[in-house]
């Protein structure tokens, strides 16, 4: 399964559905298990869902809706893959429903610490990302090894069905790099190598943790400049 394909169906990931065998559910979940990309685009959804589907759950539906939403269901089934179908599907009562519920749902104040959160103020420190990660209940510091004025990002993402910290280091086009934080209780990573164009390991035998820096570009330019003598 491809992450195009995981993409339409993200919705689905955590659910027993009729509409997906269980072959097209295991391989759903086992893409999910080794694409980061999609494992965080998966907890995304998993994230609003959480928060908007209790409240759309309560929302009155137009009576004619689902009539209307079959209807062009059947005129475009034999158009495109019924599965891309059912995805639009969901994706139009979500709009309808959410639309509803943002007309009449009064407007929600924005706290600082929430922002800093989910925006990038290049204003993370080694300190700032170990308190987050802290915060969050997870396992592991960050590396010692970067210039943390390049730290771009400090996330919570889902590898392998358990929370881990996720941190994005950036020097424009020279390199990007993406680390994982894995603690050695709950990941193994002895079976892996390193590739010198794309992803880089440390162990770190005082935490207990792995490092899984997965980069494009020159390395080092992430690296700390030594000092000046």
């Amino acid at each position: 399964m491809e992450c195009q394909d995981v993409k339409q169906l993200l919705a689905f990931a955590d659910r027993k559905c009729a509409e997906l065998d269980a072959p097209e559910l295991d391989s759903l979940k086992q893409h999910l298990e080794t694409c980061p990309t999609c494992a965080e685009a998966a907890q995304a959804e998993r994230a609003l869902d959480d928060a908007v589907g209790p409240v759309l759950r309560d929302v009155a539906v137009p009576a004619d809706l689902k009539a209307k939403v079959l209807k062009r269901l059947a005129a475009e089934r034999g158009a495109v893959p019924w599965k891309r179908v059912l995805a639009a599907a969901a994706a139009i009562l979500i709009a309808v429903t959410g639309g509803v519920v943002w007309l009449n749902s009064p407007a929600t104040a924005v706290s600082e610490d929430e922002l800093r959160q989910f925006v990038s103020m290049n204003q993370w420190t080694q300190e700032t990302a170990k308190q987050f990660l802290k915060d969050q209940g997870l396992v592991g510091l960050p590396p010692d090894n970067f210039e943390y004025g390049l730290l771009q990002h400090v996330d919570v993402i889902r590898f392998q069905g358990r929370l881990v910290g996720k941190l994005t280091f950036s020097r424009g086009d020279e390199c990007t790099a993406s680390v994982l934080i894995l603690p050695w209780k709950q990941f193994s990573t002895k079976h892996l190598t390193e590739n010198p164009t794309s992803l880089s390991i440390r162990h770190d035998d005082v935490n207990e943790v792995t490092y899984l820096i997965l980069f494009r570009g020159n390395l080092d330019a992430l690296r700390p400049k030594p000092p000046i003598t």
